[in-house]
């Protein structure tokens, strides 16, 4: 759970801090999803993390299917988001 708690601030923290404002004034989480620049980091989040959460359960890293599941989100926010967030060597 902190894992995934601690990837929702990344990636909020990996968006545009007008477009935080602008969330926050209008009070509307709409803003999110009509701007283009949000659109394309989401589908590039959800895509690395479907990919790399594809290879960690085709190669059986973890003992337990869903750490392969939460590393790979993980990894893969921490490396778009630029953060340096991690909990593996990413070699592996």
């Amino acid at each position: 759970a902190v894992y995934l708690i601690a990837c929702l601030f990344m990636i909020l923290a990996g968006l545009n801090f007008a477009l935080h404002f602008s969330a926050v004034r209008y009070r509307k989480v709409r803003v999110y999803l009509n701007d283009p620049e949000a659109r394309v980091y989401f589908f590039l989040l959800a895509g690395s993390a479907a990919i790399t959460v594809f290879m960690l359960l085709r190669h059986g890293i973890f003992d337990n299917p869903a750490d392969n599941i939460v590393q790979g989100i993980v990894q893969a926010v921490s490396i778009i988001t630029t953060t340096g967030f991690t909990t593996t060597d990413f070699s592996h």
